[in-house]
Order: structure tokens, then sequence, then C-alpha cells
């Protein structure tokens, strides 16, 4: 065969497959809802706040993990934690179990409703979510976490659950946008 021919079929094949994962991440979108992912200063946020205020914590959750950018970053800067990442969408979840088998992080990826999973063993929690879940949410938490365990939501907070503290990553942000909210399960 002529290699000028191999070399434009290769590059159609690469297209192809390009065009079809975009299609399939467009139609994940609309299925399952938008991604909300959590930038590179709220990670590191995060792995501070985690280190300063659950030295001594042994496991945390992601609720929503979408495609995994947080436990990956989490694992890096906190190896002693056991990481897991809880999201619906197979698509996500694919991608994060591919981003961590990469990265060689030992996390746990479950596609789950976040609604189903038990957290009564869990010590940290981190959610960015919609608004509209919240309310749902920090009912299953009150009910489910142990006294001590720390829950902290990215931009939607509690409205009912008083933040222990406020953490601002990004003041360019308007609102909420930008902040974590850092709550202790009494």
């Amino acid at each position: 065969m002529n290699p000028g021919l191999i070399i434009i079929y290769s590059i159609f094949a690469v297209f192809v497959l390009a065009l079809g994962f975009y299609f399939w991440f467009l139609l994940d979108v609309l299925i399952r809802g938008h991604d909300l992912p959590s930038d590179k200063k709220a990670r590191q946020m995060l792995c501070r706040i985690i280190a300063q205020k659950a030295p001594q914590a042994r496991n945390f959750y992601d609720l929503g993990a979408g495609r995994g950018s947080v436990v990956l970053s989490v694992k890096k800067n906190l190896p002693h934690l056991r990481v897991a990442g809880v999201d619906l969408s197979r698509f996500r979840c694919a991608l994060a179990k591919i981003k961590a088998k990469f990265l060689r992080r030992d996390v746990i990826i479950q596609r789950n409703d976040l609604f189903k999973v038990d957290l009564a063993d869990v010590d940290v929690i981190y959610t960015y979510i919609w608004y509209d879940l919240m309310p749902p949410l920090q009912e299953k938490l009150q009910k489910e976490l142990k006294k001590g365990a720390i829950v902290i939501a990215n931009t939607s907070h509690f409205k009912a659950w008083p933040e222990a503290e406020k953490f601002v990553f990004d003041e360019k942000l308007p609102g909420d946008f930008g902040t974590l909210f850092v709550y202790i399960k009494k």
C-alpha cells in the first residue's frame, strides 16, 4: 500500500476518533448535566484546609467528582488519605480512572448516585454541585456523617447549616464564586 495513503487514513482515523469522543462528551453533558470542575486554586486551598483542619483524617470523598481532578490532586498532596470520588456519569468516571492509572494514583472512582453512597466512615467530604442539590445533600450528611467530620463545599453552600469558616481562593470572582465553605458535623 502507498505510504501516503497510510498517512491519510491514519489522520482520518484520528480525526474520526476525536470527533466521536467530542460527541460522546456533548451527549454526556446533555444527559448528566454540566460538569463543574474545580480549578487549580480551589484544589490547592482544599488540600491546605484538609492538612490544617483534619491532619488525622483517613477517608476523603469527592461527591460529584466529575473527571477526577480533585481526587487526583488530593491524593498527590495528601498521600496518606484513602481518596474516593463519586459521580453518576459513566463517561466522567472512565476519564477519571484513565487519568488515575496514567498518573499512578491509588484512588477509588465510583459510578454511583451521591445520595446512595454510604458516608458513615468518611472524615472529609468535598462537593461542588448545583445549588438545588444542596438541601437534600445537607439532610443526608446530617443523618450519616460521624461527629467531627468536615464538609467542604465549593461556591454553593448549605443555607441551614452554619459554616465554620469561609476561605476565598479567588477574590476576582463575583459573589460566592471562588469561595470554599467549611462545615464541621456536630
